[in-house]
């Protein structure tokens, strides 16, 4: 089979597999899950671990590490996803311990500006932290519209999503189920109790 060939190897759902074009067989072969862990262990050099991550993720992590951008109507894994929010270099945790993230930084519930996510079924958080101290997930807050019609806060426990300084991390519905809730507008609310140094990157991964 010649590699411009259509893939043919078809899941039950009448989807096309996740696949590869092997040249020593000169035919399509599904991709692995031990094949992802291996690139990602391999390529991403520890940065992103691969317990933090769920199967769907794992391309994103590959693409966003490796490249450092993601292009704009990347086809991954069947789905489109774009960024629907980055930030990079964010030093706020320099002269605050917690805050709100959107749109904005601010220490104030009501003073965050909420991301529009309301065109994408899939959302991802990433977060790069360059910091000397680790970075703690702590909430995210849902929102039925940009401004007001605040619906819902989503508390975690301190410690249970945090990011290593010098670590990076992409956050999934597997740790978060309301990220793929009917939500349309998002902010999120982190930790990082005296950083001296450095700073993060911040990413919102649309899906559809």
């Amino acid at each position: 089979m010649a590699q411009n060939i259509a893939a043919d190897l078809i899941l039950a759902n009448g989807k096309p597999a996740p696949q590869y074009f092997n040249p020593d067989t000169g035919e399509f072969e599904v991709v692995t899950k031990s094949m992802m862990e291996e690139i990602i262990a391999k390529e991403v050099q520890g940065n992103v671990n691969v317990s933090d991550v769920n199967a769907t993720s794992r391309l994103q992590a590959i693409e966003d590490k490796l490249n450092g951008t993601l292009d704009t109507n990347s086809t991954l894994t069947g789905s489109i996803v774009e960024y629907a929010w980055e930030q990079s270099n964010l030093d706020f945790f320099l002269t605050m311990a917690a805050g709100f993230f959107g749109q904005n930084q601010t220490q104030s519930t009501n003073s965050v500006i909420p991301i529009d996510v309301s065109g994408y079924n899939k959302r991802s958080i990433y977060i790069k932290n360059n910091h000397d101290v680790a970075i703690d997930i702590r909430g995210i807050k849902l929102y039925e519209k940009s401004s007001g019609g605040h619906m819902l806060d989503y508390n975690i426990t301190a410690g249970t999503i945090a990011i290593p300084s010098g670590a990076s991390r992409i956050i999934t519905d597997a740790d978060i189920p309301q990220l793929n809730s009917l939500i349309k507008y998002m902010a999120i609310y982190l930790q990082a109790s005296n950083a001296t140094t450095g700073s993060f990157n911040f990413k919102i991964i649309g899906g559809r």
